[in-house]
């Protein structure tokens, strides 16, 4: 029994060292399985870690580095620095693209830019054109100044200002070049012929004729571009008509002689500008022209008919005094006695010679007004008195006619600071048409009144009165009215005229109310005399 548990224990034991071996052999196995795995692990933990690093040293330096460097391209951009151009040489596809783009997009900016700047430019060159031609003496200074601004502003190499002649051919008036180049010569007729019809279509037209460069095939075919071309050298041209309105006064030539040049839009709208303003000034400094011109002439009329009128009055005077003189003899009886139809003869010349010398007077003093003006010895007058002594002077002519003439209330204390003997001869014609006027058994009438700071003296009548349609040109010398010349009433049509010149050389006002066939009134307004202490200074009248 013994040996039979022996053997079973030998068994056991041999069969639990089996057992244990193989369970270190298989923790040992474990062991090293586990050591195998976490080197894996930690060799592909590495391995990611390398790829990591290395993907962002690559993604440094194709997006990173190139975005920050196109960053500072784009802040020097913001601060001004336009010359600055991002790289589109390195870093990735995609921001290479951003690199070119960003330039492209730069780049046309400047190109708006420069364009802006050049319109601005263009626009600046007009202005100054004008305010230059407006202070132009005359047509040529302002034609040169056109010229050269244009010439200059532009960058041209010519600049020609074509005129219309009172012929209607068209010449060369000025003429602008480039330093280095010489003048050109005179148009041959047949071509300024051509170029004054050109003028004509474009200014019908409202257009321009821009051509880029002569030698081009479809320009080659024109005759009369190239017929310009050979007269001028020109390469390149801008032809603008110059007009005002309707009127066409010349053409504006802008040349290029080394080379073809695109005229740009705002290139030919500042030209347009510069010929509209010389088609304004041409024609607003020769209207100035014509009117100095016409003033000129009118005051050497003027000259000559005061020098005649002078002339003739004193002509006039020394043979009428003559005839006054042998005509009182005659009357007198001292060539022996006269019968009743000689003394009436007499009497017919007597008035006529009369009026003749108050025909005499009037043109004397009215040629002495104008020629040297009115010069006065004023002094304070009173209005009473002045109005008393012309009613007294006028009342046996009234009395002659059968014409009632009164004087109105007068304040006395109404004074004017006048020329006495200037405003009494204005008041006695004007008193003197009154009862001329008047039919038997009509009024005239004189009165005064204070109107303000002014005097008012007003002379009526009750008779034939004057067309309204003549009333404006009452005051004109020699004017008389209608119903006066039917009448065969006498009159040299100057007295009205030296009225006005009195009244107005005392700074006083005439005017007339008048209805055709009731009457006249007409009114001299005059300044009242300055109170004492508050005398003016002797103005010259």
């Amino acid at each position: 029994m013994i040996s039979k548990f022996a053997v079973f224990r030998q068994a056991n034991r041999a069969l639990s060292e089996q057992i244990r071996v193989d369970r270190d052999e298989a923790r040992l196995g474990s062991r090293l399985s586990i050591e195998v795995v976490a080197g894996v692990v930690v060799l592909t933990a590495l391995l990611a870690m390398a790829i990591v690093l290395s993907g962002w040293r690559l993604l440094e330096a194709s997006v990173s580095r190139p975005l920050a460097e196109l960053r500072t391209v784009l802040e020097k951009h913001r601060d001004g620095d336009r010359s600055v151009q991002a790289d589109t040489g390195t870093g990735a596809s995609e921001v290479r693209a951003l690199a070119a783009d960003f330039n492209g997009l730069t780049n046309a900016n400047q190109v708006l830019q420069d364009q802006q700047g050049l319109v601005m430019l263009s626009q600046q060159l007009a202005l100054d054109v004008a305010r230059a031609v407006h202070t132009a003496d005359d047509v040529d200074h302002a034609m040169q100044l056109v010229c050269a601004m244009l010439g200059e502003g532009l960058s041209a190499d010519r600049v020609l200002l074509y005129i219309h002649d009172e012929t209607g051919h068209i010449e060369e008036r000025n003429q602008w070049r480039r330093y280095d180049l010489p003048a050109l010569p005179p148009l041959p007729p047949s071509l300024a012929q051509q170029v004054r019809s050109v003028s004509d279509e474009l200014r019908r037209s409202v257009a321009v004729y821009a051509a880029s460069d002569f030698l081009a095939p479809d320009i080659q075919q024109d005759e009369r571009s190239q017929g310009f071309y050979r007269a001028t050298g020109a390469r390149s041209l801008l032809l603008l008509p110059v007009g005002v309105g309707d009127q066409g006064i010349g053409v504006l030539a802008l040349m290029m002689v080394d080379g073809p040049r695109r005229w740009r839009r705002y290139e030919i709208h500042a030209a347009q500008e510069c010929a509209g303003y010389a088609a304004q000034t041409i024609a607003s400094l020769r209207l100035r022209e014509m009117q100095e011109v016409q003033v000129h002439q009118l005051r050497e009329l003027d000259r000559q008919k005061t020098d005649f009128m002078a002339t003739v009055s004193h002509e006039l005077r020394t043979p009428l005094t003559s005839i006054s003189g042998y005509l009182e003899l005659l009357e007198d009886g001292d060539y022996g006695g006269l019968s009743g139809p000689q003394h009436a003869a007499l009497g017919i010349i007597d008035r006529n010679t009369t009026r003749l010398r108050g025909l005499i007077e009037d043109l004397l003093v009215l040629n002495k007004i104008e020629a040297t003006g009115l010069k006065s010895e004023v002094e304070d007058v009173s209005v009473a008195s002045l109005v008393a002594g012309v009613v007294e002077l006028l009342r046996p002519v009234a009395e002659d006619g059968d014409v009632e003439l009164v004087m109105g209330d007068i304040d006395p204390d109404l004074v004017i600071r006048v020329d006495r003997n200037q405003l009494e001869r204005s008041l006695i014609n004007l008193g003197s048409n009154a009862v001329k006027f008047t039919a038997a058994g009509g009024r005239a009438s004189l009165a005064a009144c204070e109107d303000g700071d002014r005097i008012v003296i007003e002379v009526a009548d009750t008779g034939i009165g004057i067309p309204t349609q003549d009333q404006q040109r009452l005051f004109d010398r020699f004017f008389r009215a209608s119903n006066a010349t039917d009448a065969a009433i006498p009159g040299t049509g100057l007295g009205l005229a030296i009225v006005r010149a009195i009244v107005e050389g005392h700074g006083g006002e005439l005017s007339v109310e008048s209805v055709e066939g009731a009457g006249t009134t007409m009114r001299v307004l005059l300044p009242k005399a300055p109170t004492a202490g508050n005398d003016p200074p002797p103005a010259a009248v």
